[in-house]
C-alpha cells in the first residue's frame, strides 16, 4: 500500500465526529467539513480517501449522503474520482464553473466548501471612459465607483476582478470598509437595493502580464480566463461591469446548451 493510500484509510474509531451546521441537510455539513479537512492538509494531494462505508461510519451518517458530498467535492475540482479505484485528493485546487445561474465569487466558493476571502487593491470615485458610460448608461458629467480586488479562495489567489458601477446608484459605495469581508452583492441589495436579476458575459482567453502575475502567483504568460459582466436589475436597468481574471490553471467552465427551436428566435445583446 502506497503512502498516500495509508494516510487516506485513516479512521476514528472512537465514535463519529460531529457535523456542525445544525439546520442545514446533513450532505452539506458533511460537504462543508470534507473541504475544511482538506484545506487543512488532513490528506495529502494525489491520496486516495475512505471509502464511502468508511466515511459513513466516521462520521455517523449514510453512504448515500456521502455519495452525495463526494459529487459536489467533485464538481468543485477539490476530488477525483477514479472507476475502480476510488475517490482521490486533486493534487491542485480546480474550480468547475458552470453558467446555470447568476451568483457572487463568494457563494461560488462557499457552495464548494471553501472559505471565500478578498484583498481591496482599489477603491475610488472616479470618471469612467465612453465605453463603460455606454455600457452603463452614466452621463459625461456623472461619475463611477471603481473596486478591484484580489479575490481568494481558502487564502489562496483566484481571480482578479475590477468592478465599475454608476456613482449614483451607490452613493458612499467607495467608502465603503466591508468590501474585504462582504460580498459586493450582498452590499448591493442590503444597502442600496440593488439585486441582480440577469446578465450578459463574455468569456476571452487572455495571457499574464507582470501585475497579474504578482497578485495571482503564475508566471508571466501564463494562460488566464477573462470573463466580462454586464449585469442588471429585474427592470432590464445595467448597474455593474465586471471584468474578472481568473487562474487557467485553477478554472474550467462548464455549461448546458439546447437546441434552440424557430420560433424562439435569437436574443438581442448589448456587446460587451
Amino acid at each position: 500500500m502506497i503512502g498516500g493510500e495509508k494516510r487516506g484509510m485513516m479512521i476514528n474509531h472512537r465514535g463519529p465526529e460531529p457535523l456542525s451546521g445544525e439546520g442545514e441537510p446533513l450532505y452539506t455539513r458533511l460537504r462543508d467539513r470534507l473541504a475544511t479537512d482538506l484545506a487543512a492538509g488532513r490528506w495529502e494531494p494525489g491520496s486516495r480517501l475512505p471509502s464511502e462505508r468508511a466515511l459513513s461510519e466516521q462520521y455517523g451518517c449514510s453512504r448515500l449522503t456521502v455519495r452525495q458530498a463526494l459529487s459536489e467535492l467533485e464538481e468543485a475540482g477539490l476530488l477525483i474520482r477514479r472507476r475502480g479505484s476510488g475517490t482521490f485528493v486533486a493534487q491542485q485546487l480546480l474550480i468547475r464553473k458552470n453558467f446555470r445561474g447568476l451568483s457572487s465569487f463568494s457563494d461560488d466558493m462557499r457552495q464548494r466548501g471553501l472559505v471565500p476571502g478578498s484583498v481591496v487593491l482599489q477603491q475610488m470615485l472616479a470618471f469612467p471612459n465612453s465605453e463603460q458610460r455606454r455600457l452603463l448608461g452614466i452621463a459625461p458629467h456623472e461619475g463611477a465607483v471603481i473596486v478591484k480586488r484580489l479575490r481568494l479562495a481558502n487564502e489562496i489567489p483566484m481571480a482578479l476582478e475590477t468592478a465599475i458601477l454608476p456613482a449614483a446608484l451607490c452613493p458612499g459605495l467607495e467608502q465603503h470598509g466591508d468590501l474585504d469581508k462582504t460580498s459586493l452583492y450582498e452590499i448591493l441589495e442590503r444597502e442600496y437595493g440593488l439585486v441582480p436579476d440577469h446578465a450578459q458575459e463574455v468569456v476571452e482567453a487572455m495571457l499574464a502580464g507582470p501585475e497579474e502575475a504578482q497578485l495571482l502567483k503564475v508566471d508571466v504568460g501564463a494562460a488566464l480566463l477573462r470573463i466580462r459582466r454586464l449585469t442588471f436589475d429585474k427592470n432590464r436597468r445595467p448597474f455593474e461591469h465586471v471584468e474578472s481574471l481568473y487562474c487557467g490553471d485553477k478554472y474550467s467552465l462548464g455549461l448546458t446548451v439546447r437546441k434552440l427551436h424557430k420560433s424562439q428566435g435569437l436574443q438581442p445583446e448589448i456587446q460587451i
